[in-house]
């Protein structure tokens, strides 16, 4: 079975991200306009042309829209280092790649200098945990009798009741499976689940390839409820989620994971600078648009249409 009814997507975290991503690269967004025949963009006194875009789409197997936007970035990292490298005036279009690169390589070597702090470390620590940090956490199977709307609360809590007398010394998840689903629901909806390991403060715990996404958590009161148990085959008493009344059972306890300070600088350490380049090539990024003109096709059909046509 799919544990799907105690999972929650972490909406807050996705929202911060937007919303710092907001507040710190404001990028000029791109105007439209009518271009020549064989220009996808225009970016300050330099033309994207179209052989580009398609060139770009087929190295990297994008969309021509996506090659574009990857095309236009090359362009503004190019003005931006042209600004600091070779002067102004209009580039040749062989030029644009090779002033993106020395900029992007200066950049990779300025952000490499200082080394990696405690505060990096806890940071990107964060997106690997499963692998060096993971707490202690547990497997269970669960009866849940679900409450959909107010009225239903009481007659549900009976109802898990019975389910937790039916279950009781039901140490076998797949016993404990058929005692639960044998006590009649009258007209309640009840599931049995078979979960993946969870932490006490609601992280999924992926043991294989595949497993449940990282950023998806359960019920805190459910996560809570199924750590406080400590004995492989222990039923938990009634306990009430955000979903409705549950019985848990432990069926294994999994023991911490982790990692020391340094061992994890020492492992983290080039992501970490990768990350700190990427950051500031976000802020250049979004500098230079500030600072260039930016113009696109009016329609955007006809940046396919025009590609298509050269081919």
């Amino acid at each position: 079975m799919k544990a799907l009814s105690l999972l929650r997507p972490r909406v807050g975290v996705v929202l911060a991200v937007a919303i710092g991503c907001e507040a710190t690269s404001p990028a000029t967004q791109p105007t439209t306009a009518e271009l020549p025949e064989g220009t996808a963009a225009v970016v300050g006194e330099d033309r994207v042309q179209t052989e580009t875009v398609r060139r770009i789409a087929r190295a990297e197997a994008c969309t021509l829209l996506e090659a574009r936007e990857l095309a236009i970035r090359d362009a503004s990292l190019a003005a931006e280092a042209r600004r600091r490298f070779a002067g102004t005036g209009r580039i040749a279009s062989a030029e644009t790649s090779a002033l993106a690169r020395s900029l992007l390589e200066q950049i990779q070597r300025e952000t490499s200098r200082a080394p990696v702090t405690d505060e990096e470390v806890t940071e990107a620590t964060g997106w690997h945990w499963q692998q060096l940090d993971r707490p202690a956490s547990v497997r269970t199977t669960h009866a849940v009798v679900l409450v959909k709307d107010p009225s239903q609360d009481a007659g549900a809590l009976a109802l898990a009741r019975r389910v937790a007398e039916a279950t009781a010394g039901a140490t076998d998840p797949k016993e404990f499976e058929r005692r639960a689903t044998a006590v009649p629901a009258d007209g309640h909806a009840v599931k049995v689940e078979h979960l993946p390991p969870v932490t006490a403060d609601g992280r999924i715990v992926a043991l294989e390839p595949g497993g449940p996404p990282s950023t998806a958590t359960f019920d805190p009161e459910f996560a809570r409820a199924a750590n406080a148990l400590r004995v492989v085959g222990e039923q938990s008493p009634v306990i009430k989620s955000a979903f409705g009344y549950h019985v848990i059972l432990l069926e294994e306890r999994l023991e911490a994971r982790t990692t020391t300070l340094e061992e994890r600088r020492s492992i983290l350490h080039d992501e970490i600078l990768d990350q700190r380049a990427r950051g500031k090539v976000d802020q250049v990024l979004a500098a230079a648009r500030r600072g260039t003109s930016i113009e696109v096709s009016r329609a955007a059909g006809d940046l396919t249409k025009r590609v298509l046509s050269q081919r």
